[in-house]
């Protein structure tokens, strides 16, 4: 099965835009007036600003910048992050990126945790590139830009549509994988979503999206591959804040050049997602997921799929998230059919001083590869950093971190490494 969403997704947005101009200019509500005859701003509300900057500069020192297991290099780096970001309505508070990696079937990593936004109308784009400049070691120097927007518009008839588009100039995480040389691609990630509310209790979403992903490099060339995602759910609102779910989801991996690796990928998955309160938001999902390779050269895989998000606020003061997943994955090492990744990862801030916060991040990634013809073998990943920030004004910041890394390969010793790193950040938003 192959999902093909080019023409269907001109087809959607073409009458998803008539239908809000109609629901627009039909709907007593987007016109309702003030006092002042003046639209009232039911659907372009004025809260925060409609446009917004920010730059973040960074000096780091690294004690291994090529993540090896030795004749280890140091080096300075300078880490420039400008960005802009625009929203409509106006908001002060911008919505967080798209979880994406190269690897992932699909291109999504984790689900959106739901905001409790009730805006019928919201819009939003921001560009956000980073520069690494290396201080001795030139050839190192890289930079990534990524681009996302979004769309989503609430009928008054209970329908939600959506959509966003991402795009991101990247590369491989430096450390990951088995070569030393710097791998830069590129993705594109095109998604589109409805929901609609049969119930005061029952509400159904459905899912279309397509991930691309093109390495730079001719050398890389076969790793270039095209996903479509395709997804349907039932939610069961237990209260307002509340939900349990039921969801479908089939995902098709075509590869542009190593057609064995071609794959279909099918999950059925059940869950609950809560925004209970201010202080607790959180995701739980659990399943079963199907991967089956179009040639017999690749092992299928049948094994559960987990998820686990929370945010939650102990205190006005103290802020844990924590966020875990098991999933397939695509492989970066062609000796092998694919990768099961588990991943666990905390966070604390604790807000010491009115303008002072400390913050805490640990994590854990171990990456299995399933071969056919050969032993399975293991990476493993430690992560773990500690950082303080001062707040000047509130709209600049400076701060610094200690950043720690660690890597155990059971493909070989010279695939290990520790890093140590120290970071000097100052930040400032508009």
């Amino acid at each position: 099965m192959k999902v093909t969403s080019m023409n269907i997704s001109k087809l959607i947005i073409s009458i998803t835009l008539l239908t809000i101009i109609a629901d627009i200019s039909f709907s007593p509500v987007s016109h309702a007036e003030d006092n002042t005859g003046h639209i009232s701003g039911s659907i372009f509300e004025k809260h925060g600003g409609y446009f917004h900057g920010f730059l973040s500069i960074a000096e780091k020192y690294s004690d291994n910048i090529l993540y090896e297991n030795t004749n280890k290099k140091t080096d300075l780096i300078t880490i420039v992050s400008p960005g802009i970001w625009i929203s409509i309505p106006g908001s002060k508070d911008r919505l967080p990126q798209t979880d994406t990696a190269s690897l992932t079937p699909g291109g999504i990593v984790t689900s959106s945790l739901d905001t409790g936004e009730s805006r019928r109308l919201q819009a939003s784009i921001v560009y956000s590139p980073v520069f690494e400049i290396y201080k001795d070691n030139s050839d190192e120097d890289s930079s990534q830009h990524l681009i996302e927007g979004r769309f989503q518009y609430r009928f008054s008839g209970g329908l939600t549509f959506g959509a966003k588009n991402q795009f991101n100039s990247a590369h491989d995480n430096r450390g990951s994988g088995f070569s030393q040389t710097l791998n830069e691609y590129s993705t594109n990630l095109t998604h589109m979503f409805a929901s609609y509310d049969l119930t005061e209790k029952l509400t159904l979403k459905a899912n279309l999206s397509t991930y691309s992903v093109d390495y730079t490099d001719n050398r890389n060339d076969d790793w270039d591959r095209k996903d479509n995602r395709i997804s349907g759910s039932v939610y069961y609102h237990l209260t307002d804040k509340t939900s349990f779910f039921s969801e479908y989801e089939f995902i098709s991996v075509g590869y542009d050049k190593k057609n064995m690796y071609d794959s279909d990928e099918t999950s059925i998955i059940g869950g609950l997602q809560w925004h209970a309160t201010d202080k607790s938001t959180g995701l739980f999902k659990f399943g079963w997921f199907d991967k089956r390779f179009q040639q017999s050269r690749s092992e299928d895989e049948t094994s559960y799929r987990l998820e686990f998000q929370l945010n939650h606020w102990f205190t006005s003061k103290t802020l844990i998230t924590i966020r875990a997943y098991r999933r397939a994955t695509e492989t970066n090492y062609f000796s092998t059919a694919y990768v099961v990744s588990d991943y666990a990862a905390i966070g604390y801030k604790q807000q010491l001083r009115s303008n002072l916060q400390l913050i805490i991040d640990g994590s854990y990634l171990t990456d299995d590869y399933q071969t056919k013809n050969m032993t399975d073998f293991q990476e493993t990943y430690y992560r773990g950093s500690l950082g303080i920030s001062y707040a000047f004004r509130l709209w600049f910041s400076a701060g610094c971190e200690y950043i720690y890394g660690h890597r155990n390969s059971e493909y070989g010793d010279d695939y290990g490494y520790t890093t140590s790193e120290i970071l000097f950040r100052i930040t400032a938003s508009l």
